[in-house]
């Protein structure tokens, strides 16, 4: 499954260092992780292509194990990896890609 396009510029793309939250310092604000994880989820919340992110994140695992992906942090995507309907879903993609 590729990642998603847009001929919209992308939040992601545009200020990668947004998403990658688990890079923000909470020495001087224990805060600050926080902070960040809200602001990136709010850049995702008006992308064009945020439910094919979402659905590309939980099939590529090993290719989001930090940062913001669709407004999901980390332990979101693991709780929704674990749904068994999402299960499915994304193990039907991977054996039988659309042609």
């Amino acid at each position: 499954m590729p990642f998603p396009v847009s001929d919209q510029p992308l939040a992601c793309h545009t200020n990668p260092a947004l998403f990658a939250i688990e890079d923000v310092s909470t020495t001087d604000d224990p805060r600050a992780r926080e902070k960040a994880t809200t602001e990136a989820k709010q850049a995702c919340s008006g992308c064009p292509v945020v439910t094919e992110c979402l659905k590309w994140a939980l099939a590529n695992p090993g290719l989001t194990p930090t940062g913001v992906w669709a407004a999901t942090t980390k332990r979101d995507r693991k709780r929704l990896r674990r749904r068994p309907a999402i299960r499915r879903r994304t193990r039907t993609r991977l054996l039988f890609p659309p042609v």
